[in-house]
């Protein structure tokens, strides 16, 4: 499929798109004539440097920021002509992007404000359930899909409705991968894999099919991660490249016990190597010098004491505190270690 195919709505939306943005328009006409490294930056080029109306101002926050523009996403904020409730929306997800997370008030503000039109309600119940996956409760999702699917299917903006289906279908993949349905989470994986134009959503998706394939594959887990450093490093997306080469790499790296060669910046992860080289003592001094652990930690710090009980521990709180049951296979794992 062409690139600039990939905005267009599809045969079952076309009759309903009865508002082709500016945006959109001059997005659909460069992504023809180039590549779509050049036509993404052409097209935030053209929002940054035209007067836009209010609602065309919004499609060109949701562009910005799903191709990664967020020192863009803050200038248009800090113009303060954003329409309401779109200027609470995307600050919350331009706080979410600099690492902070959405406040309880937030949320029950949130809550509150249900919107009459669409793509309002859809972002609304969106950055609701971010809120939960934010706070690692990752079951939240069956409470809101069938009013986000109800409101999407009414968006008669093909932009929006493009950066919302790529929004639900990352949120699809966060689901089942969580609740241990493997299968499932790679095919919307793959669907954002094969519908998105940005790299840094590309890279971040091969990310996570990495580690969706820790415990059955390292060859394939590796592969994953591999492309997306690569990703990751062409287009510097310097943020990504911490976690990616610091974190999981070696994380991988250790649950198989191929180490050779690895070594990391990360202290956790450092005893996490420390523990796959038959180095517990190690680990353990890490880990005890930490004040609050998470599931991970005590993971490793279980093994590190041979300590059964606090392997259970972690099972628990991945599958209790964050509904994680994917990674709540960790412990279980694990036990094999304990004499």
């Amino acid at each position: 499929m062409e690139d600039y195919q990939l905005i267009e709505p599809s045969r079952v939306d076309q009759w309903k798109m009865t508002v082709p943005s500016s945006i959109y328009i001059t997005y659909h006409h460069l992504l023809k004539d180039h590549s779509r490294e050049k036509a993404t930056e052409m097209t935030k080029n053209f929002c940054m440097q035209n007067k836009l109306t209010q609602k065309e101002t919004v499609i060109a926050l949701e562009f910005l920021y799903m191709n990664g523009y967020f020192d863009e996403v803050k200038v248009i904020l800090a113009r303060d002509e954003i329409e309401s409730p779109y200027d609470f929306f995307y600050t919350l997800l331009k706080n979410r992007k600099s690492g902070r997370k959405i406040k309880l008030s937030e949320a029950r503000k949130l809550r509150s404000i249900k919107q009459e039109d669409a793509a309002a309600e859809a972002l609304r119940l969106f950055l609701l359930v971010y809120h939960y996956y934010d706070s690692k409760k990752y079951g939240i999702l069956d409470n809101y899909v069938d009013d986000i699917h109800f409101v999407m299917n009414q968006i008669n903006k093909p932009l929006l409705k493009y950066y919302y289906q790529l929004r639900f279908d990352e949120l699809m993949f966060q689901h089942y991968w969580k609740v241990n349905m493997g299968v499932v989470a790679k095919k919307y994986a793959y669907r954002v894999i094969n519908a998105t134009l940005s790299p840094e959503k590309k890279s971040g998706m091969y990310h996570h099919l990495a580690l969706t394939d820790v415990f059955d594959d390292y060859h394939s887990s590796m592969n994953h991660l591999q492309t997306s450093i690569t990703l990751a490093k062409k287009y510097e997306l310097t943020n990504s490249l911490y976690e990616l080469k610091e974190q999981s790499l070696p994380f991988i790296a250790a649950f198989h016990r191929k180490t050779d060669g690895v070594t990391t910046r990360d202290l956790v992860e450092t005893a996490h190597l420390a523990i796959a080289r038959d180095h517990r003592k190690q680990a353990d001094e890490i880990l005890s010098s930490l004040t609050s652990l998470t599931p991970f930690q005590e993971t490793y710090l279980g093994v590190a004491r041979n300590d059964r009980l606090l392997l259970h521990k972690a099972y628990q709180r991945f599958k209790n505190e964050y509904g994680d049951h994917f990674f709540a296979r960790l412990p279980f794992y694990y036990l094999k270690y304990i004499k």
